[in-house]
């Protein structure tokens, strides 16, 4: 038996309207499925729950889940999980227990336990992931052995970045520098040091939005051709254009000026005009808009 779901839409799956503890996508004894292209929010139980099934899940948003974990792999199943954006559910991001599971190019941001959280790593492989800001581990493995962890970035996870395992091949710790990660926009900036920080061996020729991972420009340490880690591959677009009407124009010069002067979680500060990162608008700041100004994407 085989179960395709698809929606290119990005249409609700789930709603807070769902009995207690039921979870939004739950798929049992399945020789073989995909479940992708989907927005999966308010579950009340797992986003999706795979039980003995062979699974594909990928492209899909899932979050604030409530007594839940965004994905659930339970005993009997065989799963790949990758160009997933997975934030603010209720416990892990993802949880597996005696499963064999690829996790990779995921963006796992905000869950209330931790980012990635396994009961046995035998069988499973993390890599090329963005693993920050949970409020427990970034990654725990309660048994041995490790898994395999390569080229991920795991930083700034509350109780630590690695319980019961150790950083491999590739790993960072960094702020990822994401769009804007209060407006929930975990596309990656372009001084983030995800970009070309990955490896494309096995990895999905396609990011989350359907473009393809260039390995153009060739700055970063993973193994050639360079992807950049993480649900989106980065693509250089003019820096200035805040309004992304196409150009750097009197438009942005309108929103830098709003911004200039603030810092972060200040009063104006706009962290799309903080075109280093440092947390602050100013003169260099000034001198990158300078420099854009008058381009075109």
């Amino acid at each position: 038996m085989q179960a395709i779901a698809k929606n290119p839409m990005r249409g609700w799956l789930a709603r807070s309207s769902l009995s207690a503890r039921q979870p939004a996508v739950s798929c049992m004894v399945l020789a073989g499925g995909s479940i992708e292209g989907f927005r999966i929010q308010n579950g009340t139980h797992a986003g999706i729950q795979c039980e003995q099934s062979s699974l594909s899940i990928r492209e899909n948003i899932i979050s604030n889940t409530s007594s839940g974990h965004g994905i659930e792999t339970d005993t009997g199943s065989s799963v790949t999980i990758e160009n997933n954006i997975i934030y603010d559910n209720d416990l892990h991001g993802i949880d597996f227990q005696g499963v064999a599971a690829t996790i990779m190019n995921n963006t796992i941001v905000s869950n209330k336990d931790d980012g990635i959280g396994c009961t046995s790593g035998d069988g499973v492989m993390i890599k090329n992931n963005i693993i920050v800001s949970n409020e427990d581990h970034g990654i725990s493995c309660d048994q041995s052995p490790e898994p395999p962890i390569f080229y991920n970035n795991v930083w700034g996870n509350t109780v630590g970045d690695y319980s019961g395992c150790s950083p491999g091949t590739g790993d960072i710790s960094g702020n990822p520098l994401f769009e804007d990660s209060v407006a929930c926009d975990f596309h990656i900036t372009t001084a983030s040091p995800c970009i070309d920080a990955s490896t494309s061996d096995g990895a999905p020729e396609f990011d989350f939005d359907g473009n393809g991972r260039y390995d153009d420009p060739n700055t970063g340490g993973g193994t050639d051709p360079y992807y950049d880690m993480g649900a989106y591959e980065y693509f250089s677009v003019c820096k200035g254009d805040f309004d992304k009407d196409g150009d750097v124009d009197g438009g942005d010069l309108v929103i830098f000026a709003d911004a200039i002067g603030s810092s972060s979680g200040g009063p104006g500060y706009n962290p799309v005009a903080d075109f280093d990162g440092d947390g602050f608008v100013d003169e260099n700041d000034l001198a990158a808009f300078a420099a854009e100004f008058g381009r075109t994407d």
